[in-house]
C-alpha cells in the first residue's frame, strides 16, 4: 500500500518505546501463536488490513463494533482474525485509532465480481497501482478462498446452466469439491 495511505500523520517507528516498550513483541507473539494454531490466519489478517486501509486509511476503523459500522458491512462479514493482531514489520506507530466507522463507506472496496478496469480505478483513486491490486486482491487468499468468490463461475454462469467459458479446464474433482449451494458463510474450498 502507498506510504500516504498506510502511514498516518504523526506516526514514527518506536512511538511506544517509552510508554509500552513491549508493544511490538506482544503483537508479534500473539500473531505467532495464532499462526501456529491456524496458518490460514495469515491471509485473513492481510485481508482485514486491506479492508481497513482501503476505506479510511489504516485507522483500525474496521475493528469498531456496532450495528452500522465497517465491521458489519456486507464486504466485511467474512473478515477473520479480530482476536489475532497483525504481522510484524517496522511500522510507524502512534496513529490514533478512528472513532468513526461507517458501513456505507465500504462501497469503495472492490467487489469480487467487478471488472479489472473498475478495480484499477478504485485502486488508482487510493494512490495504488496495478501491482498493488494484484498483490492485495490475490494475496489475501493464499491458497484458500471462500466458495462464494468463484462458485458462481463453475455452476450456472450467467444463467447458462454451465461453467464460465473463460475457464478453459475445470477438473471434475474440483467441481465436486465446491458446494453448489449459495452459502455466504465462512466455508472454504481447496
Amino acid at each position: 500500500m502507498s506510504a500516504t495511505l498506510v502511514h498516518g500523520q504523526g506516526t514514527r517507528v518506536g512511538f511506544y518505546a517509552n510508554t509500552c516498550p513491549r508493544a511490538e513483541s506482544i503483537v508479534s507473539s500473539t500473531v505467532a501463536t495464532h499462526f501456529r494454531a491456524n496458518p490460514a490466519i495469515a491471509p485473513a489478517l492481510l485481508r482485514m488490513h486491506f479492508h481497513d486501509c482501503f476505506v479510511r486509511g489504516c485507522d483500525a476503523s474496521v475493528l469498531i463494533d456496532g450495528s452500522n459500522t465497517e465491521k458489519t458491512a456486507p464486504p466485511n462479514l467474512g473478515l477473520r482474525g479480530y482476536e489475532t493482531g497483525g504481522r510484524s514489520w517496522l511500522v510507524p506507530t502512534g496513529r490514533r485509532d478512528s472513532r468513526v466507522s461507517l458501513s456505507s463507506e465500504t462501497t469503495d472496496l472492490p467487489g469480487f465480481r467487478e471488472s479489472i478496469d473498475s478495480q484499477k480505478q478504485k485502486f488508482s483513486a487510493k494512490g495504488l497501482n496495478t501491482q498493488d491490486l494484484v498483490v492485495l486482491v490475490g494475496g489475501h487468499t493464499i491458497g484458500t478462498t471462500a466458495c462464494q468468490f468463484f462458485s458462481y463461475r463453475l455452476y450456472n454462469f450467467n444463467g447458462t446452466a454451465s461453467s464460465d467459458p473463460a475457464i478453459k479446464f475445470i477438473p471434475s474433482s474440483t467441481r465436486s469439491t465446491v458446494s453448489t449451494e449459495r452459502r455466504w458463510d465462512k466455508a472454504s474450498c481447496f
